[in-house]
């Protein structure tokens, strides 16, 4: 079997993903290729990427047939294209967050678990089985800065994620070590980040009027939604989050 002409399907797999079907003039006509060449094409599809492509000769298309799942042939395509060494790296890594207190949000239930494990179980039957065993020697350890409070971590967690779906505003009680104080922020929430195994909320600070970052660990409150700022659409800020951890580099 010959290599996956990866250009020449491309076409084919827009197509079917945005319309569901495409037609042999459409193709010719757009990519200038011969009958013969889009002929082979669908063999491809189906001989390497396991696609079947059924046509309707009242339609003039070809269409994916029923029992062909689009969605499980492409993800198993981009899985393969991955070669053994590339894949026991891949699931070490996942492997480390996943069991990790500081990179992953604590796992409180066993549905939660058993679903992070058919993940893991997922990624381990894409390896050959002569590389399993490799996988058992490539660690991946993050840096333990803090333990924090695994039931005020979630809450926090659980919190700024609601903000993020339903676009509110959030206030908490901060304490800042820069300054020695602790205050009351009004923040926009724009962007989670872990940063040298730290959690970071990156926000609009409404006091302030400037954007912000704030370690998740310095934060003493429950987080709550307040209405005494309007949720903003349009945050002018020329602060970068490359320039926010330079200046946290700056402040240690």
């Amino acid at each position: 079997m010959g290599k996956l002409p990866l250009k020449r399907v491309k076409n084919l797999i827009n197509k079917l993903h945005d319309n569901g079907y495409f037609t042999k003039d459409d193709i010719i006509e757009e990519k200038d290729i011969s009958e013969s060449t889009f002929k082979r094409t669908l063999k491809d599809l189906r001989d390497i990427l396991g696609i079947e492509i059924s046509y309707s000769r009242s339609e003039k298309r070809y269409k994916l047939s029923e029992k062909s799942s689009f969605m499980e042939n492409i993800s198993d395509l981009k899985l393969r294209s991955l070669k053994n060494r590339e894949l026991i790296f891949i699931y070490s890594f996942i492997k480390g967050i996943f069991e990790s207190k500081i990179y992953f949000p604590p796992i409180d239930s066993h549905e939660e678990r058993d679903g992070y494990t058919y993940f893991l179980n997922f990624l381990k039957s894409r390896i050959d089985k002569e590389y399993l065993d490799i996988a058992n020697h490539i660690e991946y350890r993050s840096s333990e800065h803090y333990k924090p409070n695994n039931i005020m971590f979630t809450s926090i967690i659980d919190d700024i994620i609601k903000s993020f779906q339903n676009n509110y505003v959030l206030s908490f009680r901060y304490r800042s070590t820069h300054h020695n104080s602790k205050s009351e922020r009004f923040v926009q929430p724009i962007k989670l980040i872990n940063y040298q195994g730290k959690w970071y909320l990156i926000g609009y600070d409404f006091e302030l009027e400037k954007t912000m970052m704030f370690n998740l660990s310095f934060i003493e409150s429950n987080i709550r939604k307040t209405d005494k700022y309007r949720f903003k659409w349009d945050i002018e800020d020329p602060m970068t989050i490359d320039q926010l951890i330079r200046r946290l580099k700056d402040e240690k």
